[in-house]
């Protein structure tokens, strides 16, 4: 009974972790509604295989595999450049394309242990950087879904706004409660919540869709071939690098909790979430990443064990098998999701600035961060359409400033350092 009860729990972690991304990138691409609840099968399915592939082969953790945040950011920035739903099945050809090789770099980085000798480029400097501009560019689609934009109409609705902000006010009080089962499942809880009060209001909208139209079995390449795109491979290889600092950072923090010694085992996780990235492109799905916040689950729950862990895992590829979940699942409203991971988001800048703390902060340091904001905030702010004459590789990379913001940090700085030491040796 107990290895159930903790299962059950490893179950809920799961879901509260894995849904609401898809429904949000769905809402964002235009998807139909037999596309989301599909889209959604296929994470369920690849975070279920993925935590189990790292338990048994990679870092031996029970440690959850979530949708990283990089990744979905990148997919809801790609998303403003979508004119038909032909662009959006073009460009998740693209991000599928992506997911392969950045699944390719963590299988070579681990095959031949280099991840120690690329690490010096991505310095808490740079770290910062892109996390203070993945949330100033995720803003805005978070936001205008917490209006309603775009949800019945291109307006502003006043009854989904003020619904959205309830839901954030809950999502902040519930995360920071002292009640243990409280703020474990504040993500779960406000979703709950937020859904029953659209339903309330008559806010929800209808989906024509049925069970049969979504497939027992997760498609491969739902969207097409993947397509290559150069501005989608600089993102892909910059967002590889960076994700290694989350997977030594989850590693470090469940390791601390459990008690075990895994340093030796950061290159057979590498070497697994290569596999990982591969599969997410296989399956269309938002790349995942295991998760610190795992650390915080074990110690409020003092589940250790591995066996519910796997279980919770497997059950969770199981449920990806019926169609009506999936419908289910697909019905909760947009703004329902933005507002419910909104917090999680805006976290992400807190991550940003504590990165800060562990620099030497002097005036080059504050020239770099100076440039390497404005170029990629104003990067951002660049319309659409006055690209629409550049190629698509180029226009990609013109209107994405997390690229543009992070390179310029990285030149700079080491162009800083050189200099530096030249000086030193004259």
């Amino acid at each position: 009974m107990r290895i159930a009860l903790s299962s059950m729990q490893w179950i809920i972690f799961l879901l509260t972790s894995t849904i609401v991304a898809p429904l949000s990138i769905g809402y964002a691409y235009g998807m139909p509604p037999d596309v989301t609840a599909s889209l959604i099968q296929r994470s369920l399915f690849i975070i279920g295989v993925t935590s189990i592939l790292q338990v048994l082969f990679g870092h031996r953790l029970p440690i959850i595999e979530g949708p990283a945040s990089v990744w979905w950011g990148i997919f809801l920035i790609y998303a403003n450049l979508i004119v038909t739903l032909q662009d959006a099945y073009t460009i998740w050809q693209q991000l599928s394309f992506g997911l392969l090789i950045s699944g390719v770099i963590f299988i070579l980085l681990g095959v031949f242990r280099l991840t120690s000798y690329l690490m010096h480029l991505f310095t808490p400097l740079v770290t910062g950087i892109y996390m203070i501009l993945l949330v100033g560019q995720l803003s805005g689609p978070f936001i205008k879904g917490m209006l309603g934009i775009g949800y019945f109409d291109d307006f502003i609705h006043i009854k989904i706004t003020m619904v959205s902000i309830l839901i954030l006010l809950l999502s902040y009080i519930f995360s920071r409660s002292h009640v243990g089962w409280l703020s474990r499942y504040s993500v779960l809880i406000s979703l709950i919540i937020g859904w029953a009060t659209f339903k309330l209001l008559n806010l929800t909208k209808p989906l024509n869709i049925k069970a049969k139209d979504i497939p027992y079995i997760p498609e491969i390449f739902p969207f097409g071939v993947p397509q290559f795109d150069m501005g989608v491979l600089l993102t892909v290889i910059i967002s590889t690098f960076l994700l290694l600092t989350n997977i030594l950072a989850a590693i470090k923090a469940v390791n601390s909790v459990t008690g075990e010694k895994v340093t030796e085992r950061y290159d057979q996780a590498n070497i697994v979430m290569g596999v990982n990235q591969s599969l997410a492109g296989l399956f269309s799905t938002v790349g995942s990443i295991p998760l610190s916040a795992t650390a915080g689950f074990i110690i409020a729950t003092r589940m250790k064990e591995k066996l519910p862990f796997i279980i919770g895992s497997a059950v969770l590829i199981v449920l990806s098998s019926f169609p009506v979940l999936m419908v289910f699942f697909a019905s909760i409203p947009a703004p329902v999701g933005y507002a419910t991971i909104f917090l999680s988001i805006a976290n992400l800048g807190a991550v940003g600035l504590s990165q800060f703390l562990n620099v030497k902060m002097s005036m080059d340091k504050l020239v770099i961060f100076g440039l390497s904001l404005m170029l990629g905030f104003g990067a951002m702010l660049i319309p659409t359409e006055a690209l629409t004459q550049l190629p698509v590789s180029i226009r990609t990379v013109a209107n994405n400033g997390l690229i543009i913001g992070v390179v310029a940090c990285i030149v700079l700085e080491q162009w800083t350092k050189k200099t530096e030491r030249q000086t030193k040796t004259m």
